[in-house]
């Protein structure tokens, strides 16, 4: 998982899924708030990937999110 400077918390460097936390951020969203949202992200996450095995499965390249 990676956090970008925008705010999307990318739940893998492989696939588009992800969750916008930038606009909780902005209108300051308490701890609470901002662990709930991380929470149910991670719960969307997938366990693992096969990239190796299926290299179509591949969406979106490492490199396109920076870090």
């Amino acid at each position: 998982m990676r956090l970008s400077a925008g705010g999307t918390l990318h739940l893998c460097l492989g696939h588009d899924d992800n969750a916008e936390l930038g606009p909780l951020l902005r209108r300051g969203a308490n701890d609470e708030e901002l662990g709930r949202a991380i929470l149910e992200a991670v719960a969307r996450k997938l366990e693992r990937h096969a990239f190796r095995e299926r290299p179509g499965q591949v969406i979106r390249f490492m490199s396109m999110t920076g870090g």
